[in-house]
């Protein structure tokens, strides 16, 4: 058991050495940014919206120009992103540009309908 566990923690201390584009693993949605293209990577970088998920994913490939050492790339939504090109791999995280206003009225007229039907029913159950 003592070896397991020496083991495990060995394993553990073992850095990670795969190559990342870049640092962060949240972005700011909206802005254009700037990715250095780490040895191995192809001329192109493929960006997946949404990996794993059902619906909602959509593509984008984003091309440098032959020898430039990064890719230009504006994202287009937030969420989960997946940024591949050659062999290489790495998930990042886009932020959206501004609070969701949209996302926090459908939550306000949500719980305005629930909570006034609760009202209307304890009312009807109060009158009897």
């Amino acid at each position: 058991m003592r070896y397991f566990l020496l083991l495990m923690i060995a394993l553990a201390a073992i850095p990670n050495a795969q190559a990342q584009f870049i640092d962060a693993t949240v972005v700011p949605g909206g802005e254009v940014l700037t990715i250095p293209a780490p040895e191995g990577a192809s001329d192109t970088l493929d960006v997946l919206y949404r990996p794993g998920a059902t619906a909602l994913v959509s593509e984008e490939v984003v091309i440098r120009d032959a020898g430039a050492p990064s890719w230009s790339w504006q994202p287009q939504r937030a969420g989960v992103v997946r940024l591949t090109s050659g062999t290489l791999t790495q998930n990042v995280s886009v932020r959206y540009q501004s609070f969701p206003v949209g996302g926090m009225m459908v939550m306000l007229i949500a719980g305005l309908i629930l909570f006034g039907g609760m009202v209307v029913s304890l009312r009807t159950l109060m009158r009897d």
